[in-house]
């Protein structure tokens, strides 16, 4: 499904609302793919401080939640200048 576009388990949403859960079926997509991953990092011990730091800051996002996710995407537009009505269909 392209980014903006609502599918059928989302008709009946407003716009906004299909946008969180498409995103957050990608985000949860994503996860899945990427989890095997992570039995490939090092033992903590074996990260400098900064990686760990860096490894506890970003564990919330093994387990987020689709206000997290909506939240992250609204940030990355600061950073990107991508906004939500860039994605087609969106609003």
């Amino acid at each position: 499904m392209r980014p903006g576009t609502c599918s059928r388990r989302h008709e009946g949403l407003s716009v906004a609302a299909s946008l969180v859960a498409a995103t957050f079926e990608t985000y949860l997509s994503v996860r899945d793919r990427v989890a095997p991953m992570r039995a490939l990092v090092p033992a903590a011990d074996a990260l400098t401080p900064a990686e760990q730091d860096i490894r506890a800051t970003l564990q919330p996002l093994w387990e987020a939640s689709p206000e997290m996710i909506a939240g992250l995407r609204r940030l990355a537009q600061v950073m990107t200048g991508v906004r939500a009505s860039d994605y087609g269909d969106s609003g």
